[in-house]
């Protein structure tokens, strides 16, 4: 009977194998770093081949930016030709022999707006007037300049010159120190106030003019007696 009991017996259950650990989490990923700035790349930015970098400037264009754009060329004519020579030193003035306004076009733009051009087209008058030997109505002209533009040395330049033909030196001396003090950078207006001084007596201020003219632009040597 003890042996039936025990075959009836259920047998003891045997404990499920225990589950593979689990596998080991992916190291987290690295953030992204947001305080290194990002490069943005703008074609402003892009160097230029060398073959655009600017050229300096050469001393025709030093003088052009110093000396409100006239260009000076009498230095590039052969040494031969003086008297041409002595007529591109006075171009875009009531001095110049050609009497030519096709050279001047940088200095005086009729067709520019607003007081600029208006100012420009008096200044064609005073040198057409002063080329046709009508010195007052030169100088009414160019007042009418100096007026709209009250700092253009270079109308200060011509009115100054105007009365130097027309005898009235005292005022052309104040005109050229207006001109010197506009452009205090251009050999021009020391050019031609030292040949004012040399005419009104003042030796040494003609001098000393002359040398400043020749410090700015050594080419007025050549023309400078």
């Amino acid at each position: 009977m003890l042996a039936s009991r025990l075959e009836r017996a259920p047998s003891p259950r045997l404990a499920p194998p225990a589950p593979p650990p689990p596998a080991a989490p992916p190291p987290p990923m690295a953030e992204a770093r947001t305080d290194t700035p990002s490069i943005v790349a703008t074609a402003g930015r892009t160097p230029r081949p060398a073959m655009e970098a600017a050229a300096p400037l050469s001393m025709a264009e030093k003088t052009e930016a110093t000396d409100e754009g006239v260009v000076v060329t009498g230095a590039r004519l052969p040494r031969s030709r003086a008297a041409s020579r002595r007529g591109d030193w006075n171009a875009c003035t009531v001095h110049d022999p050609m009497q030519r306004l096709s050279g001047c076009k940088h200095l005086v733009n009729p067709a520019a707006k607003g007081d600029a051009g208006i100012a420009a087209a008096r200044l064609v008058d005073g040198l057409t007037l002063a080329w046709q030997g009508d010195w007052d109505a030169a100088v009414r002209a160019f007042d009418q300049a100096i007026a709209l533009e009250p700092k253009r040395a270079f109308a200060y330049l011509n009115r100054g010159l105007a009365y130097q033909r027309n005898g009235e030196l005292t005022r052309a001396a104040a005109d050229l120190d207006l001109a010197v003090r506009h452009a205090p950078h251009a050999a021009r207006g020391y050019y031609y106030r030292s040949l004012l001084r040399r005419q009104q007596g003042d030796i040494r201020g003609a001098e000393a003019d002359a040398a400043r003219a020749v410090e700015r632009d050594p080419r007025y040597e050549t023309v400078l007696d």
